[in-house]
């Protein structure tokens, strides 16, 4: 193999070693000390347009590397409108993960209004060690 790659799938120091064989059958080994860090990662967009067009129709909550989720969505009144603790699916490619359980800008059945909403968040990180809270707006567009 030309160019080895290897993905870790936790924290802490690893000692990984690559060995060479060359056409006379002579070995080489290095070795190298590394150290990784988890940086999880977790965000909210700002606006989105449940109008059925199949762009942005949902709410959803996107992070790497979240085990738990807390969130919520009120309205101009403090009304709970939206919640979830639904993280989706755990995946390895960002472009491949997707949660289950996202806001359709529906409640108790109806259509809201276009207006902005109040979320709050609460991320737990897959490490444990790391929680991201965060409060923030998201505008509902028709």
């Amino acid at each position: 193999m030309e160019y080895p790659t290897h993905a870790y799938r936790g924290c802490g120091d690893f000692s990984p070693c690559l060995t060479v064989t060359d056409a006379n059958g002579c070995d080489s080994t290095y070795c190298s000390q590394l150290e990784i860090y988890f940086n999880g990662l977790v965000d909210v967009p700002n606006a989105f347009s449940p109008n059925r067009d199949g762009a942005n129709d949902i709410l959803y909550v996107r992070g790497l590397g979240v085990r738990e989720i807390e969130f919520r969505v009120y309205n101009r009144w403090g009304e709970l409108v939206f919640e979830t603790f639904d993280i989706g699916i755990v995946c390895n490619d960002p472009s491949e993960c997707m949660p289950l359980k996202g806001w359709d800008g529906t409640y108790k059945g109806k259509n809201q209004e276009m207006d902005v909403y109040i979320y709050t968040l609460k991320a737990i990180f897959q490490d444990g060690g790391q929680t991201d809270l965060r409060k923030g707006n998201v505008t509902l567009i028709r």
